[in-house]
C-alpha cells in the first residue's frame, strides 16, 4: 500500500495478513533524524 502524506512524500506500508491477523508490519519512506537519547529499562 502506498500513501501520499501531507509533506509530499510517499510512504509504503507492508504487511503479512493471515485470517484477521496482521504481522511483519513495515513502514518505508524518507525519514529525518529528529531525536537522540537513552533509556534505562532496568534489569
Amino acid at each position: 500500500i502506498k500513501v501520499d502524506v501531507a509533506g509530499g512524500d510517499t510512504l509504503e506500508i507492508g504487511f503479512e495478513k493471515s485470517n484477521d491477523t496482521f504481522t511483519n508490519v513495515t513502514l518505508t519512506g524518507p525519514a529525518d533524524f529528529v531525536f537522540e537519547g537513552e533509556i534505562d529499562l532496568g534489569d
